[in-house]
C-alpha cells in the first residue's frame, strides 16, 4: 500500500461545491440549453487549523473545471493472517462465509479498538481475504485525521489483545503478519463525492479548500481576569485555560449528545474578562443540534450545583452560532459536460448576495415560485427570497424517508463512480422524476431528493427524501405512503420514464426507541467518563443486549445509538436511545415485551423497565422483613456497597426459591435495607395477569418462614404482615370543617383584639360609667301610673 504524499495533510472531505435550489421542473433542465440560470458556489469554512489546509493538484478539464478527488477517510490499513484455513467463498464479498467471518472480525476489532482510543475511534472496516492462510485486508477508521494514533501504537494493540487471556479476543491473529500502515486510498462515500469547481493557479495547481467540519461556533465571557498571555496560543496559560474549558465542555456536551458530539476545540481567548471564541464539532451535519439547545446546556450546567461544571461563565454572554461561510463566488451556466452535477436557481427567486450553505445540508430545494422562461443572471443580482429559504436550510428539522427499489437496467462498474457520465445522467433522472412526483404530493412539506447511490442487482438505488418535519405531519407522510406513492407511478403513468421493478420498492423511516432502565448495578463515577473502561464495557453490553432483542423487528444495524447514566440511590439508571431505518414501526408493547423475555447482562428493576414511556406489563408488592439474625451496620444504608450486595443476594435467592414455582412470578429484588436488626425491603415482581393478590405474596411468604431460617435468615412474623396489605388511604379531612375551625381562629383573635384595645384606651371604665349612670335616673313614674 502505497502511503499518503508526505505534502498533503489532509482532516476531511474538501468540497468548494457548486449546487442549485430549485423547483422539480428547474432541476429536469439541467444541463440543457434551455435552463440559464446562476449557479450558487457552497462551502463551509471550517475551524481554521493548521493541519487542515493543503494544497492538491487534481485532475481539470480542457476549460479549466476542476472534478475533486473523492475526500480522503482519515483511517489505517490494517493487515494481519488468521491461522485457520481459505474458503474460495472469502472471495466473493457477497457470500455468507464472507460476511460471517467479516462481522465476526469487525466485532472483535471494534471492541479492541474502542476499548483503546474511546470515542477517537470510529469503526472496523473489512475490505477483503485472500490466501495466505488467511490474509485480512481492513481499515481502522477514525473520526477525523488529527485523532489518528501512531502506526506502532495500533500494531501493538491488536498483539496485546491476542496474547491475553483476559480480553476476551478469540481471532487467531498471527502476531508476527501484523502491519499497520497509512491509507492512499481514500474511500469513495457516495454522498461525498461531487464535481467541483476550485481556484487554481497559473500552472494548473488546485488549491483546495479546508474541509467543511461539522462544528457550531461556541463564544462566552469567562468572569475573571484576562492575562497577556492567553493571546499567545503557545503559552502555559493558554494551553492551561484551554485544557480545562475542553475537558469541562466535553463533559456536559458528550452527557447530552452522546456519540453524537465528538469534541470541543477552544480557537482563541481575548479581553472582557475573557471571551472564549471555541467550536463544538460534531460526527457530521445532520446531528448538529440546535443552537438555542446548545446554549440552554451550557447556561444549566452553569447554574447547576451537581454538575461538577466549574467554568466562571457569565451565562448572559452565552452565544452559539453556525460558523461563517465565505465560498468564492462563481457565476457558470451549465451548458457544457464540464458542468455534469450543478444545480441551478431559477431566475424568479434570486437574491442580491452569494448564499452559502454547508454541502451536506443541501438538496434540491422546493419552491412555489416557478419562472417560465429563466434568462442568464449574475450571482450578484440574486434576491433576498432565496437568502431566507436556503439560509433556512441548516436550520430546518428535516425528516428523512430512504426509497430504494430495483431498475430493470444492466449495472455496469460506471455507476460505482459518481463522476462518470453514467452515474451523473441516471442520478439527474431519477431525482427529476422524484421531485416531480412527491412535490405534487406532498406540496407543502417536501424539500427535496438525493441519490444515495446504486449498486449490483439489477440495478439497486437508493434516494433518501427529503421533508420539512412541522408540514409532513400535517401531510400524513409516512413510509408506507411513500411506497404506495411510486409504486402507483411506476405501474399505472405509462410516461414514467424509470424502469423500476414494482416489486423491489422498499421505503424506510428513521425510528427511535428509547429504553430506560434502572440496573441493580452499583454507580460509579467511571459512568461519567466515555472513555473509561467500565463506561465502554456497560454501554456496549447494553448495546447487545437491547439490539439482539429488537433485532426481530428491527434488523441487526441501528443507525445510530447513544446511552446516558445516571446515579439513583447508588444504583444506575440508563437510558439507551436507537435509531432504526425501519419500513414499519413495531408497537412500544411488543418491543417491550421483548426485551422482558430476553436474556439481560445485569439483574434490573422490571417494574421500572420502559420502552418510548411504555412501562413493564408487570404488578409488584412491596413486603418488608424483619430479618433477626443479621446485624445492621452503616454500609447497608448505600445500596452500591459490597455488604449490601452481599446482603441483598442471600435474601433475595432465598425469598425467591418461595415464589418460583407460582404462576406468573418474574423476580424479587432487595430494594432498601434500614435498621432494627435488619428491616428489608423488597419488590415481589408478577406478570399483570397472573391474578395474584397481595394476600396470596404474604401468604406464600408466611409459609416459606421456616424455609428462610434454613437458610440463615430468621424472620420476626409480625414484621412483614401490615406492610404487604394495601395501605388504606387517611380519610380526606372535610371542607366544610376547615372553613369552620378558619372562621372560629378569626373571631378568636378579634375578640382578643378588642379586649386589648378596651383596657389600653379606658373604654371598659366609661362603658361601666355610663351604664350606672342611666340604671340611676331611670323614670318608674309610668309604671306606677299604669297600676
Amino acid at each position: 500500500m502505497t502511503a499518503l504524499p508526505t505534502t498533503k495533510t489532509v482532516t476531511e472531505a474538501p468540497t468548494t461545491t457548486q449546487v442549485a435550489v430549485g423547483t422539480p421542473t428547474d432541476v429536469a433542465a439541467l444541463g440543457t440549453t434551455q435552463s440559464s440560470a446562476t449557479t450558487i458556489a457552497v462551502s463551509s469554512t471550517p475551524t481554521t487549523t493548521q493541519d487542515q489546509e493543503f494544497s492538491s493538484t487534481q485532475p481539470q478539464s480542457a476549460n479549466g473545471t476542476v472534478t475533486s478527488r473523492p475526500p480522503a477517510e482519515p483511517a489505517l490499513s490494517l493487515e494481519f493472517h488468521l491461522e485457520q484455513d481459505f474458503d474460495e467463498d472469502l472471495k466473493n464479498p457477497s457470500s455468507e462465509t464472507f460476511k460471517t467471518l467479516a462481522e465476526n472480525i469487525t466485532k472483535q476489532l471494534d471492541k479492541i479498538y474502542f476499548r483503546k482510543y474511546g470515542k477517537r475511534f470510529n469503526r472496523t472496516k473489512v475490505n477483503s481475504f485472500r490466501k495466505g492462510s488467511i490474509v485480512v485486508d481492513s481499515s481502522l477508521v477514525f473520526n477525523n485525521f488529527s485523532v489518528i494514533p501512531k502506526t506502532s501504537d495500533v500494531t501493538q494493540t491488536l498483539k496485546e489483545a491476542t496474547s491475553s487471556n483476559t480480553s476476551g479476543f478469540s481471532l487467531p491473529v498471527n502476531i508476527s503478519t501484523i502491519a499497520t500502515t497509512m491509507s492512499s486510498t481514500p474511500t469513495t462515500t457516495q454522498d461525498q463525492e461531487f464535481s467541483s469547481t476550485q481556484p487554481q493557479s497559473a500552472n494548473g495547481t488546485v488549491t483546495s479548500r479546508p474541509p467543511a467540519e461539522p462544528a457550531l461556533s461556541l463564544e462566552f465571557h469567562l468572569e475573571q481576569d484576562f492575562d497577556e498571555d492567553l493571546k499567545n496560543p503557545s503559552s502555559e496559560n493558554f494551553k492551561t485555560l484551554a485544557e480545562n474549558i475542553t475537558k469541562q465542555l466535553d463533559k456536559i456536551y458528550f452527557r447530552k449528545y452522546g456519540k453524537r458530539f465528538i469534541r470541543t476545540k477552544v480557537n482563541s481567548f481575548r479581553k472582557g474578562s475573557i471571551v472564549v471564541d471555541s467550536s463544538l464539532v460534531f460526527n457530521n451535519f445532520s446531528v448538529i443540534p440546535k443552537t438555542s439547545d446548545v446554549t440552554q446546556t451550557l447556561k444549566e450546567a452553569t447554574s447547576s450545583n451537581t454538575s461538577g461544571f466549574s467554568l466562571k461563565v457569565n451565562i448572559s454572554t452565552i452565544a452559539t452560532t453556525i460558523p461563517k461561510q465565505t465560498p468564492p463566488t462563481t457565476t457558470r451556466t451549465p451548458t457544457t459536460q464540464s458542468d455534469k452535477g450543478t444545480f441551478t436557481l431559477p431566475e424568479s427567486l434570486h437574491t442580491g448576495k452569494t448564499t452559502t450553505v454547508p454541502m451536506e445540508m443541501i438538496s434540491t430545494l422546493q419552491t412555489d415560485t416557478q419562472t417560465a422562461n429563466p434568462s442568464p443572471t449574475p450571482l450578484k443580482r440574486i434576491n433576498q427570497k432565496t437568502t431566507k429559504v436556503t439560509t433556512a436550510a441548516a436550520n430546518l428539522e428535516i425528516r428523512a424517508i430512504l426509497l430504494r427499489f430495483s431498475l430493470r437496467d444492466e449495472f455496469t462498474s460506471h455507476l460505482l463512480d459518481q463522476h462518470s457520465d453514467k452515474y451523473q445522467q441516471l442520478q439527474k433522472t431519477i431525482m427529476t422524476e422524484m421531485n416531480k412526483i412527491f412535490s405534487k404530493e406532498f406540496p407543502k412539506s417536501f424539500f427535496g431528493s438525493i441519490v444515495k447511490g446504486f449498486r449490483n442487482g439489477s440495478v439497486v438505488t437508493d434516494v433518501d427524501l427529503q421533508f420539512k418535519e412541522e408540514v409532513s405531519q400535517d401531510e400524513l407522510v409516512s413510509a408506507s405512503q411513500v411506497k404506495t406513492i411510486l409504486l402507483n407511478a411506476a405501474q399505472d403513468d405509462s410516461s414514467f420514464p424509470l424502469n423500476i421493478i414494482p416489486t423491489s420498492i422498499r421505503a424506510f423511516e428513521k425510528t427511535l426507541v428509547l429504553v430506560n432502565l434502572s440496573l441493580v448495578l452499583s454507580f460509579s463515577s467511571s459512568l461519567d467518563d466515555s472513555m473509561s473502561s467500565f463506561y465502554i464495557e456497560t454501554s456496549n453490553a447494553l448495546y447487545q443486549w437491547l439490539g439482539a432483542a429488537f433485532s426481530k423487528y428491527y434488523g441487526t444495524e441501528s443507525v445510530s445509538s447513544t446511552v446516558k447514566f445516571r446515579n439513583i440511590d447508588g444504583w444506575v439508571g440508563v437510558i439507551v436511545a436507537f435509531e432504526f431505518n425501519v419500513e414499519q414501526r413495531t408497537p412500544d408493547d411488543v418491543l417491550t415485551a421483548a426485551v422482558l423475555s430476553s436474556s439481560s447482562p445485569y439483574l434490573y428493576l422490571k417494574h421500572l423497565l420502559s420502552v418510548n414511556g411504555f412501562h413493564a406489563p408487570v404488578d409488584f408488592f412491596p413486603l418488608s422483613l424483619r430479618i433477626t439474625s443479621l446485624s445492621f451496620v452503616a454500609d447497608l444504608t448505600d445500596r452500591g456497597s459490597k455488604l449490601f450486595l452481599l446482603y441483598s443476594t442471600l435474601i433475595r435467592t432465598s425469598v425467591i426459591k418461595l415464589y418460583e414455582d407460582k404462576k406468573g412470578f418474574c423476580d424479587v429484588y432487595v430494594t432498601k435495607m434500614t435498621s432494627g436488626s435488619v428491616v428489608a425491603r423488597m419488590a415481589v415482581i408478577f406478570e399483570k395477569r397472573s391474578g395474584i393478590s397481595s394476600s396470596s405474596v404474604s401468604q406464600v411468604l408466611e409459609t416459606g418462614l421456616p424455609q428462610l431460617e434454613l437458610n440463615g435468615l430468621t424472620v420476626d412474623p409480625t414484621s412483614f404482615q401490615n406492610a404487604s396489605r394495601p395501605l388504606t388511604p387517611p380519610r380526606p379531612f372535610p371542607g366544610y370543617a376547615v372553613a369552620i375551625i378558619v372562621m372560629c381562629g378569626l373571631i378568636i383573635i378579634l375578640l382578643l383584639v378588642v379586649v386589648v384595645v378596651g383596657c389600653k384606651t379606658g373604654m371598659w371604665e366609661k362603658l361601666k360609667r355610663s351604664l350606672y349612670s342611666r340604671s340611676q335616673h331611670y323614670d318608674i313614674s309610668a309604671v306606677h301610673n299604669g297600676v
